[in-house]
């Protein structure tokens, strides 16, 4: 028979077990960014609802001891640096301790007052005492001077252009950032920051402008990089300044360095705002903080942004991820319109009427599988079971195109589903061609799409050639590779580079002066490898004896070399390394598709592809991966 004082010791370790078990809420953040008392665990970022642990998923021992097994209490907090910026303290910092702590101390009553907030932060802040380097006001200065007169209809109209793919800024207190900006003469730290980001819009924004250049070349680049390099000044200075609006603009600077081809420089500046999008705590959901509407609205669109840009130049340079899945409990955005948000309220569209985020909000779903096909195909370790991998990424991939938009959907092809009926896709809304109607950033989508079904599908090219997975997903990175040549060209050939030298400055109208395919093929996840291996993947399979198409094999490498010929009209590419893919391609289509060459049967195929000679096409390709094309091809090398 227990005693009173038995009791009364199981009742406090009983109680005191239950605290340290119950999440603690924040009570230390500024009084801007306060976490609610959310009941919701939190969500994975392609689910409503919350997670569900089955039993079976459970070890045995799991299984018998699942009602007493204490679950690890902890989480982070947002806490304040030096400059007053909520920052996110994950709780290997020691914030949900400091915490545990002083619940404790005020359930003894050994002191009633709360722990200060530096208690908190410590970890963050200088105790040096150093004060950062000032800002370049007489740069500064100088910068906004030079501006053009024109500024706001460049910033306004790139925004207008990119929020469909990348919504990172809301246009109207973008602006009226920027109108602060021109207005006010005495400069701060944060007029640094949205100098830097309106530097970056107006790089992307005068893409294609003829600027001050005398060279004899089409100036893709030439005015842009003005503003580019203004920016690149203002780096230092921004990265010391950690906040929102410092991260929309690295974000922005990594899209222009992609169209200029900055690919290495690109990934660098993604990790260093990876990190930042990490320490102000967008990876956690929403409802964790309380913001104005707003703020809260573009936390997501900037996280989510930030995600695919990392996904994307992951895939692109076969590097790891940098974001874990298992570290990010944020919701998705909402889809609401410029108009419609600010920072009282959300008014949210009508049912069936389009948004402007709706092609983004379905590249971020494209972004996580991507994310995990790389988790799954691509990792050092764990490469067992790939079957099962691919057939289930597939499976989502196309659950997630059947999701898009009609005007976003690729257009059915017969050999995609060997038990359709082939007349299925003569529906008049579904064969609409997206390549020649589609907008910018539907056919973005659309190459996306290709590019997802390359990466899914590729691994298994490994695979010998009887393997039961190898000829589907040969048939699968065919019809993508197709798919991608036709979008690409079908654009890109009906454009001409213009002999603009001549013509003043800004006087072209934005985005007329190039191919919207042009951005496509230098943006993430595509690239001008991708077009240049998707004509080596139609040879590859007839080589297999599985042509894409018996008939137009022919005529899709005839518009990849035509293609990748004209992309070396538009670029500055010095070394001629597209020229030379381009030949190499036409050689193979030479030698592939000669009177006197048939594709060999397919049983005449027994050894795995990784056995090829060196001098075979396939190791061409893997050389093109890690060379940057600076050989010169004999035609004595392919006789």
């Amino acid at each position: 028979m227990p005693t009173r004082i038995q009791l009364s010791s199981e009742a406090q370790a009983s109680s005191s077990n239950i605290v340290s078990q119950r999440p603690i809420l924040e009570q230390h953040t500024p009084n801007f960014a306060q976490p609610t008392h959310s009941p919701l665990p939190p969500l994975h970022p392609m689910s409503s609802h919350p997670p569900v642990v089955h039993a079976a998923d459970m070890p045995p021992a799991s299984k018998k001891k699942q009602g007493d097994e204490a679950v690890v209490g902890h989480m982070g907090r947002l806490v304040s640096d030096d400059r007053q910026i909520a920052m996110f303290g994950g709780s290997s910092t020691g914030v949900h301790f400091i915490s545990q702590a002083e619940q404790q101390m005020q359930l003894l009553r050994m002191h009633t007052d709360a722990f200060p907030s530096c208690a908190y932060s410590l970890h963050l802040h200088n105790i040096w005492g150093a004060s950062s380097n000032s800002s370049p006001l007489e740069l500064v200065q100088a910068m906004i001077a030079n501006l053009p007169p024109d500024s706001t209809r460049i910033l306004e109209t790139t925004i207008d252009r990119w929020t469909p793919l990348y919504p990172i800024l809301h246009k109207g207190s973008t602006m009226e950032a920027f109108q602060n900006l021109l207005q006010n003469s005495s400069l701060g730290g944060e007029d640094v920051v949205v100098l830097y980001l309106a530097l970056g819009l107006l790089a992307l924004g005068t893409l294609g402008q003829p600027g001050a250049c005398t060279q004899s070349h089409y100036h893709f680049l030439c005015l842009s990089e003005t503003y580019y390099k203004m920016a690149a000044t203002l780096l230092d200075t921004v990265l010391e300044k950690p906040c929102l609006q410092s991260l929309q603009g690295l974000e922005i600077t990594q899209l222009y360095l992609q169209v200029s081809s900055r690919y290495t420089v690109a990934s660098h500046i993604g990790g260093i705002a990876t990190r930042l999008a990490q320490n102000l705590g967008l990876h956690r959901h929403s409802q964790r903080f309380k913001f104005d509407p707003l703020e809260t609205e573009l936390r997501r669109r900037v996280w989510w942004c930030q995600y695919s840009l990392d996904v994307f130049s992951s895939a692109y340079h076969g590097m790891p991820r940098l974001i874990r899945d298992q570290d990010v409990d944020t919701d998705l955005p909402t889809r609401v319109d410029h108009d419609l948000l600010s920072r009282t309220q959300v008014k949210f569209p009508l049912p069936g009427v389009a948004s402007q985020v709706d092609t983004a909000l379905s590249l971020f779903k494209l972004s996580q599988i991507v994310g995990s096909t790389l988790e799954k195909l691509y990792t050092t370790t764990r490469r067992r079971g790939g079957v099962a991998k691919i057939k289930h990424l597939q499976a989502e991939l196309e659950m997630w195109e059947r999701s898009l938009p009609i005007s976003a959907r690729r257009p059915a092809q017969p050999g995609e589903n060997p038990d359709a009926d082939i007349s299925e896709t003569q529906d008049p809304v579904e064969s609409i061609d997206v390549s020649t109607n589609a907008t910018f950033e539907a056919t973005f989508l659309d190459v996306a799409l290709c590019i997802a079904t390359i990466h899914i599908h590729r691994p298994a090219l490994s695979f010998t050639t009887a393997h039961p997975q190898f000829l589907p997903s040969l048939k699968a990175c065919g019809r993508a590779s197709a798919t991608l040549i036709d979008r690409i060209s079908t654009n890109l050939m009906s454009f001409a580079p213009l002999d603009i030298g001549n013509i003043a400055p800004r006087t072209i109208p934005f985005s007329s002066s190039y191919p919207d395919s042009l951005l496509i093929t230098l943006l993430y996840p595509n690239g001008v490898h991708m077009l240049w291996q998707a004509g080596l993947t139609i040879f590859f399979a007839r080589w297999k004896g599985h042509p894409v198409s018996a008939e137009n094999d022919e005529d899709l490498i005839r518009r990849c070399v035509a293609t990748l010929r004209q992309l070396y009209l538009w670029v500055d590419d010095a070394g001629g390394h597209i020229r030379q893919c381009a030949d190499v391609l036409d050689l193979l289509r030479e030698k592939t598709f000669s009177d006197s060459r048939t594709p060999p049967a397919t049983d005449q195929f027994p050894w795995n592809v990784w056995d090829w000679p060196m001098a075979s096409a396939l190791e061409l390709s893997n050389m093109l991966d890690v060379t940057p094309l600076d050989f010169y091809l004999e035609q004595e090398q392919w006789n």
